[in-house]
């Protein structure tokens, strides 16, 4: 070889290993992806607490989406951490506020010393990994309460460690500690009120005029004898002599489950109490005369499921809300409210499109968020109507840019022709859950609707004139609809993907297809051991291939669904929600499930997770962008997560001749 050979080889050498090298935006440098998530804003708030020595620093525990944090009254929010976790409680210590304690469902205690930067799990002498309350004593921080699925535990280390101090195994659902007398402390424990006046020492039942009622919700201690409690669905009960007697205190309120009481610490006989309940019922109450009576007072708060009321003890007009769609705040005691969530991208996100002619626009429908738009490739987001509904479903016309098909959890469909601008219901009103939506690519004004009931049972509807009318589609033997694929080969090639729980999978009834249209069905789930197909997804070259993703992971079949194999090496098994073909290289495929993003290479025999980045673990859909090279995970509790994701390919060829010695 001469020296400009050698030259040449080394050359070409660098210039390989340079371009195998190349660290993508958003792209690890082993392959992997790497996961951001920008909103959309709000999410299932499930704890909040406000700093007591200042009073703009806010803390929000949301369900699956970890703590997030405002320094602004919140204006603004971040991301503190422990990912995935359900935080069912948040306290800080009166004394030192940096120092905070988050209760989780089912991972302990854990504590920060340094305002939720970072995080220790604090687990010594629990029984349960489920704590459910926390109660710290503001004369003597270091003493703190705990409530658990097995009753009341104590530290007296600031959490270190903990022992028990009730005697019964009784799930606890709220403790409340006397401010004055920090050693008298009320629990709600199975339905009934306990108290202490010795630090934990003895209790006492103090539920003598609540026997009948299930007690979940204690109020603050603002005077020493009067307490309130939340009543599951019969209101509010008070007691002014320290739980002697009880008398009913919910004159206005609507039979709902009391999720939360607050008392003003400024004037005690102005009282608020959140509601969470369903389908526009539930929302905020405020009493002016110690709860005698109560009105509404939640103009603004579009969300029905408020779970925490809180007020500002530095300025007791300022109260914040916390619902099932976000966090929001009134300045007027309750008059009116505004959203507060802006970078709280932690809202549940069941459904998610894309727009198909223009792939940088994205939709998602959140908890009770409505639907939200970005034009950004999903960086921004901003509300397009529906707000106050759980948006489950969402489907965009392959013919226009402006129609959007929307199916809520109220079992009612919408359309838009106009973005989002105006929308109108188009019949299938239901009582059940608008399950999917899916439209023919060839004829966009014919769409499918599978409708969930409540009872157990279904309807499967098709329109072909854009929802205007609708026939069930009755010549099945079908349960659940939870999936529904077309042949982007041949249009009247439908499949359907049942729940068939309490039957026997042997049936093969798991999965049905339609060569017309769906007027004609038949079952081809045989091989399938899982009782619930929740996503299906079709070979966009070779339409015979056909993936299933189930209650037991994915399965797979090549002979158009004549028959089926489990295909979960790397998968485990776990409970998959969505699955995305990359339509550039069809062997890769990106599953979704209950423990976030996995992704197959070689047609789905061999799998691994690919979640760098995912905050939380249920992952509801995914949507590949190829032309822009976007993927797009819709979560629950982490908003919609983006990731780049090239769609070409790199490509060398080197002389053939070209040796190096």
């Amino acid at each position: 070889m001469t020296a400009f050979e050698k030259w040449l080889a080394t050359m070409i050498l660098a210039i390989i290993m340079a371009i195998l090298t190349v660290h993508e935006t958003g792209r690890a440098n082993d392959g992997a992806l790497v996961w951001n998530s920008y909103g959309p804003p709000g999410g299932v708030i499930s704890a909040f607490a406000i700093d007591p020595r200042q009073s703009s620093t806010l803390y929000a525990g949301v369900v699956g989406g970890g703590i997030w944090k405002s320094v602004d009254n919140g204006a603004n929010w971040r991301y503190l951490g422990l990912d995935s976790h359900y935080i069912r409680a948040i306290a800080i210590n009166p004394k030192f506020p940096e120092r905070l304690f988050a209760a989780t469902n089912n991972d302990y205690l854990y504590k920060s010393v340094d305002g939720g930067n970072t995080w220790t799990r604090k687990h010594r002498g629990f029984r349960s990994p489920s704590i459910t309350a926390i109660a710290i004593d503001p004369k003597v921080p270091v003493v703190m309460y705990a409530g658990t699925k097995f009753g009341v535990y104590k530290s007296i280390d600031s959490g270190e460690t903990w022992k028990e101090s009730f005697p019964y195994s009784a799930s606890v659902t709220a403790l409340s500690i006397d401010p004055e007398s920090p050693t008298t402390l009320f629990a709600a424990v199975s339905g009934r009120v306990y108290k202490t006046v010795n630090g934990g020492l003895t209790w006492e039942n103090v539920s003598n005029d609540l026997s009948d009622y299930h007690v979940g919700v204690l109020s603050p201690i603002v005077q020493s004898t009067t307490l309130y409690v939340g009543a599951l669905a019969n209101g509010i009960y008070k007691t002014t002599d320290g739980g002697e007697h009880w008398v009913w205190s919910g004159e206005g309120l609507p039979s709902h489950s009391v999720s939360s009481i607050a008392v003003d610490p400024v004037t005690p006989t102005l009282l608020y109490a959140s509601l969470y309940a369903p389908s526009g019922s539930g929302g905020l109450y405020k009493s002016l005369d110690a709860g005698e009576h109560w009105f509404p007072a939640y103009t603004g708060m579009y969300s029905s499921g408020v779970g925490i009321v809180s007020i500002d003890p530095s300025s007791p007009s300022t109260i914040y809300g916390g619902t099932r769609a976000g966090v929001f705040k009134s300045t007027d005691g309750g008059e009116s409210w505004l959203f507060s969530s802006s970078g709280l991208a932690a809202s549940h996100v069941c459904a998610l499109t894309t727009e198909p002619q223009k792939p940088s626009t994205i939709y998602a429908g959140a908890t009770e968020g409505g639907v939200f738009m970005s034009l950004d490739k999903g960086e921004t987001y901003h509300s397009i109507g529906l707000t106050g509904l759980s948006v489950r479903a969402l489907a965009a016309s392959t013919l226009t840019t402006t129609v959007l098909y929307a199916g809520t959890d109220e079992g009612e469909l919408y359309k838009t022709v106009d973005m989002g601008a105006h929308w109108q219901k188009i019949g299938l009103a239901q009582n059940g859950v608008v399950e999917v939506i899916e439209i023919n690519p060839t004829k966009p004004e014919t769409l499918y609707v599978s409708i969930v009931e409540s009872s157990g049972e279904t309807g499967l509807f098709k329109s072909d004139d854009g929802g205007k009318h609708w026939r069930q589609l009755t010549d099945t033997h079908f349960h659940d609809v939870y999936s529904l694929a077309i042949d982007p080969q041949s249009s009247s090639t439908v499949y359907a993907g049942m729940n068939v729980f309490g039957e026997s999978w042997q049936t093969g009834h798991a999965i049905y297809k339609s060569l017309d249209g769906g007027d004609h069905w038949t079952p081809i789930g045989t091989g399938i051991r899982a009782d619930t197909v929740h996503a299906l997804a079709i070979d966009p070259v070779a339409s015979d291939i056909l993936y299933a993703g189930t209650s037991e992971g994915v399965y797979k079949t090549t002979d158009g669904g004549e028959s089926w194999k489990a295909i979960n090496d790397g998968l485990q098994g776990w409970l998959v929600y969505t699955l995305a073909i990359d339509p550039n290289h069809t062997a890769t495929i990106f599953a979704g499930t209950t423990a976030g993003v996995f992704k197959s290479v070689d047609g789905g025999e061999h799998w691994s997770r690919d979640s760098m980045g995912i905050t939380t673990n249920t992952i509801c859909k995914l949507n590949i962008a190829p032309t822009i090279s976007r993927i797009y995970a819709a979560t629950v509790g982490g908003g919609v997560f983006v990731a780049s994701y090239p769609s070409h390919k790199y490509r060398i060829y080197l002389p053939m001749n070209l040796h190096i010695d």
